[in-house]
């Protein structure tokens, strides 16, 4: 029975997810209470952050992270949630707190960096960038403009 529920809830948060990444938010939010208690406040997060509002989703976060503690990604959600409010401490905090994943996923450094660069801390900001260059050196960049011939006046 136990694990019929479980199974249950995996499913449904898959779905979730598939409707909160194809922006349809308020399907999205109908289905939250086939979801435990536990898992529910990191998609009500996820669909406040998509319809842009930063302070009820990093609130959302903030329990997430009280029910499922050992989770970094949602630190990165917190931290970029903490970000659009402009509150680079706490930012930095779920970004550090997520260090676990700096080498795993780009946007934890990114999201460290923009904090550092909040707080006008921008040598820290750079050495954090400097660092998630080379550990991400074959990630797709784009390519710089060509620089434009100088006119011949002859």
């Amino acid at each position: 029975m136990i694990r019929a529920l479980v199974i249950i809830s995996i499913v449904a948060s898959v779905n979730i997810q598939a409707l909160i990444d194809s922006h349809r938010w308020n399907e999205a939010e109908a289905q939250l209470e086939s979801l435990s208690p536990k898992v529910r406040p990191r998609f009500v997060g996820l669909i406040a952050q998509g319809r842009g509002q930063p302070a009820k989703a990093a609130k959302a976060f903030e329990r997430a992270l009280a029910a499922t503690p050992a989770v970094p990604q949602l630190h990165l959600y917190a931290s970029h949630a903490y970000l659009k409010l402009q509150r680079f401490k706490k930012a930095l905090a779920h970004a550090q707190s997520a260090a676990a994943l700096r080498d795993k996923a780009i946007a934890q450094p990114l999201l460290e960096a923009r904090a550092f660069q909040g707080l006008k801390q921008d040598a820290k900001a750079y050495a954090v960038l400097a660092r998630a260059c080379v550990t991400y050196a074959k990630e797709f960049r784009k390519r710089a403009r060509a620089p434009h011939k100088p006119l011949h006046l002859a």
